[in-house]
């Protein structure tokens, strides 16, 4: 009965990686048709000022109603994929045109609030994209301060030479620069001398840190 059984277990086994990597490559495809007719949609996180306990901005975070899988997915779940099959920057073109036309409507009804949107290494050093935000901006009627973009430690180092002369020119717009996940790397302080960023989002671990120790806290302040 044993060796039954752990022949059903191998069997399994098998028939769940080969399902695996059949279901990747099936959702490889049906990102790209999520693409072309979109099953993705945005969801905004309020960002609170503490001093007040009021909204004051909202970061945009993708879904995908995996139309497989007949749930929805979370970035974590789809990212990696759509990075390995090269769809990063058009996915990132998609959710910061969407932010943008959001902000239209939202500014329109008299809500002000700043939208903050993520932005992957692949976006960041395609040619050209202050200039395409711009003209996103423009079209929507949308005040390039009203918008910021979130990069993280991984992302600015990818090229250094090439991130610098990119944030400049997203600065020079008005835009917002931010570095996400501030700490979590080893680079993050040379990060803030090395480009003009607009601000930084503290890692977890930063946190944790400062209510460890007093030298953490000190560092935090």
């Amino acid at each position: 009965a044993r060796a039954h059984a752990l022949g059903e277990s191998c069997r399994s086994h098998q028939s769940s990686g080969e399902s695996r990597t059949q279901r990747q490559q099936r959702l490889e495809v049906a990102l790209r048709d999520g693409l072309a007719q979109p099953q993705f949609r945005l969801q905004y996180q309020p960002r609170i000022d503490m001093s007040s306990g009021q909204p004051c901005g909202l970061e945009a975070l993708v879904r995908w109603q995996d139309p497989l899988a007949h749930r929805e997915l979370l970035p974590a779940q789809f990212l990696p994929l759509a990075a390995r099959a090269g769809l990063s920057a058009t996915l990132d073109e998609w959710v910061l045109s969407q932010a943008i036309q959001q902000l239209a409507r939202w500014r329109a009804s008299g809500l002000m609030l700043p939208v903050s949107v993520n932005l992957s290494a692949a976006s960041l050093l395609r040619p050209g994209l202050a200039r395409r935000i711009e003209a996103l901006l423009a079209h929507a009627g949308v005040p390039a301060e009203a918008l910021s973009l979130e990069l993280d430690e991984a992302t600015l180092n990818t090229d250094p030479e090439a991130t610098a002369i990119t944030v400049r020119a997203l600065r020079a717009l008005g835009l917002g620069v931010v570095l996400d996940g501030f700490g979590r790397g080893d680079s993050s302080a040379t990060l803030l001398h090395r480009l003009p960023l607009s601000a930084v989002k503290l890692d977890r671990s930063v946190l944790h840190d400062a209510t460890r120790h007093a030298q953490g806290a000190a560092w935090l302040r």
